[in-house]
């Protein structure tokens, strides 16, 4: 394979690139739509630290788009030929925490390591979290004869979805079950209870609204930690769900009481896996378990279209034990541009460096 090598640190940049690269996201069904131009470009463009260098390195094979490799340039140290440059993902704490390499199968990110070695005229060294055990960073690099340094970091919570939604109730507990149930009879008590799954009949802002309105009378919105109460957030998810929509990634579910929305999800959905990515409820109804009553109609109603395998909620969290989750380990990866070999001997001779003494 003939690669060339294409980096853009524009956002018109970008923009040349962009049908190709939800192309590559479209063609690859496990990937999560944070990879994607649509809510890549957003995030570079608004929630970047003015000042902060970064970029997109694309791979072409012919004009087919190969891989796509989104950059942030953490500082340059030393002189040549000892001169390195650090570079990380994109990613904030809040949001968009998962970024790897996206790139079709067989591909080597280790030809991105040769490319900033010679555009940089620097060593590169690589920094990427919390990826699966299949990232194209983790095995095809350390293929190509790079070193790549693996930890693991955590994991992620999913729901591994069975054909229908019998056999999926009879794996969570009885008395979570029946208090599901009694906690959605006592709020039909007190009004009309609508279930919005895939929530299309209203537009995107108004849909963000009621969302940020939500989400920030709980907990986030006491932790500081909202859409709403972090300074340009509002904007930045505008601009991400108008992007997503365009291609039928984006999905709304709301839970209403007498049209007053009291619990929400901002979800992703790409090839047959489904993204919870945000969720939020109403602090004065939190007696009813409205955040739970929402997922238990969402996951209904995905088993009934029958086009979703798996409900990944891209975090690890107490409450998703009560609903018969798995665990897939994460992990952090740093690329080193050194042969596998001497990157292995360099690991080892660190690793049993003797302590100082007490």
């Amino acid at each position: 394979m003939s690669l060339r090598i294409v980096e853009e640190s524009t956002p018109e940049g970008l923009d040349r690139h962009g049908e190709a690269w939800d192309r590559l996201v479209s063609a690859s069904p496990q990937v999560s739509p944070v990879l994607s131009y649509s809510w890549m470009q957003a995030f570079l463009e608004l929630r970047i630290a003015p000042g902060v260098r970064w970029s997109c390195l694309f791979a072409y094979d012919g004009e087919r788009m190969a891989a796509v490799l989104p950059l942030v340039e953490d500082g340059t140290r030393g002189f040549p030929p000892a001169r390195v440059v650090r570079l990380s993902a994109p990613r904030n704490v809040f949001h968009t925490t998962r970024v790897d390499a996206l790139a079709s199968d067989g591909f080597s990110t280790d030809c991105f390591v040769k490319f900033l070695k010679s555009s940089r005229r620097a060593w590169p060294i690589i920094s990427l979290r919390a990826l699966p055990a299949d990232s194209p960073t983790i095995a095809g690099t350390a293929r190509a004869g790079s070193f790549v340094r693996v930890r693991e970091s955590g994991g992620e919570n999913f729901i591994s979805l069975p054909a229908s939604f019998a056999d999926y109730v009879s794996r969570l507990d009885g008395k979570f079950l029946r208090e599901l149930r009694r906690r959605l009879r006592k709020l039909e008590a007190l009004g009309q209870v609508r279930f919005l799954l895939r929530e299309s009949s209203r537009g995107i802002r108004e849909n963000l609204d009621r969302f940020v309105e939500v989400e920030d009378s709980g907990w986030k919105g006491d932790g500081h930690s909202s859409i709403r109460q972090i300074p340009g957030e509002s904007g930045f998810y505008l601009r991400a769900a108008e992007g997503l929509a365009r291609h039928g990634w984006l999905e709304w579910n709301f839970l209403e009481l007498d049209g007053r929305t009291i619990a929400a999800h901002f979800a992703l959905r790409n090839g047959r896996t489904l993204y919870v990515l945000k969720i939020g409820y109403h602090r004065e109804f939190s007696s009813f378990a409205p955040g739970n009553l929402l997922l238990w109609k969402t996951i209904e109603n995905v088993i009934a279209a029958g086009d979703v395998d798996e409900v990944n909620f891209l975090a690890l969290c107490d409450w998703h034990a009560d609903w018969d989750v798995r665990t897939r380990s994460l992990y952090d990866a740093t690329v080193f541009p050194i042969p596998s070999l001497a990157g292995r001997l360099l690991e080892r001779m660190r690793r049993s460096k003797p302590k100082a003494p007490a």
